[in-house]
Parts: structure tokens; sequence; C-alpha cells
């Protein structure tokens, strides 16, 4: 029997299917119990998030107004967006919203406030090692930096912090020279 069918007045026994109050009281929770049903369903949107193909995830994404989405993201990027757009509108306007956006789209990324490295107030800035975020993906990162800090705020600069292995070479030259004054 699917719960979304069931009909709790045709369960009452027949000496209570006369009751007002019974058929009354079943109505009212076979109403609940098809709400509780539907609501189930939904929680198997979520469970496919990881298999779900792109045009469902981007009408998900529209669905969920996610104003950091793009459709020309990456189908990884676009998972991990749609996953966590409950939790990213609850921390919006926030350093962790910000962080957590950044971190999403571009693969690491952390925010440093005005006060943090005496700064001018409500600027900020966002260190991450992508060099992407300043290349083609420039316009995706300040879309989503915009659409996920609070109002007020400012992003001052982009620190990209590379780090890599180095091979250098040093020499240096000595020269000696004496000089001998005769008078």
């Amino acid at each position: 029997m699917n719960a979304s069918e069931i009909q709790l007045t045709n369960l009452l026994p027949v000496w209570m299917q006369d009751d007002t109050t019974a058929a009354g009281l079943a109505y009212a929770v076979e109403k609940q119990l098809k709400a509780v049903a539907a609501e189930i369903s939904l929680v198997g949107v979520y469970a496919r998030i990881p298999t779900m193909g792109e045009s469902l995830l981007d009408e998900l994404a529209w669905g969920l107004n996610i104003p950091e989405y793009r459709g020309d993201y990456e189908l990884d990027v676009k998972r991990r967006l749609v996953q966590t757009a409950i939790q990213t509108h609850r921390l919006r306007g926030t350093k962790a919203a910000v962080e957590k956006v950044v971190t999403e789209i571009f693969g690491d990324g952390w925010v440093e406030e005005w006060f943090e490295y005496d700064g001018d107030a409500y600027k900020f800035k966002i260190h991450t090692s992508n060099i992407g975020a300043v290349d083609a993906d420039a316009a995706a990162f300040d879309h989503a930096v915009e659409n996920t800090k609070n109002l007020r705020s400012v992003l001052e600069e982009i620190v990209i912090e590379a780090s890599g292995q180095l091979v250098l070479y040093a020499a240096a030259v000595m020269r000696v020279q004496e000089s001998i004054y005769i008078n």
C-alpha cells in the first residue's frame, strides 16, 4: 500500500464510520500522512545529486535560487553547489559563506578581514592557491563572491599563494685589488 494513496476513513471499523469525530480525526491524520509522504519523496532528490545529470542540476539550482551557480561550471562544481545550497543560504552574508563558496568553486581559499591585517574598514582579502581565480574564471570568481558576501563589505584583493620547487643557481665573482702609492 502506498502512503500517498491511503484512506484512513475506509480502515475505520463499521461502528466508527458513522461517528463524525472519528471520521474527522481519520481525515486529519490522513492529510498529514500524505504531506509527510510527499516530503519523503523530496529526500530522494538530494540522495541522487551525486549521479544527477547536468540539465537536472541546472533546474534544481534555479529552483533553489543559487546566485553563485553558473551553467558553465564543471559538473562536480555544480553538484557541490547544489548539494550545499541550503547551508550556504543559511550562512549567506558571512565570512564562512564566502570561504565555503570559494572553496567549492575553486578548490581552496580563505578570507582575511580588514581588522586581521589592519586594512580599511569592511574590506577583505581572499587568499587562494588557484591561479584560475584571476584568469579565465575571474568573472565567475567575482560573481560568486559578490552574491555571497554581505552588502557593505568590499573585496580589496585576491592573493594568489603559489608554491613549488625552484632550482636556483648562484655565482659570485670576487676581485681583490691592491693599490700601492709611491711618494
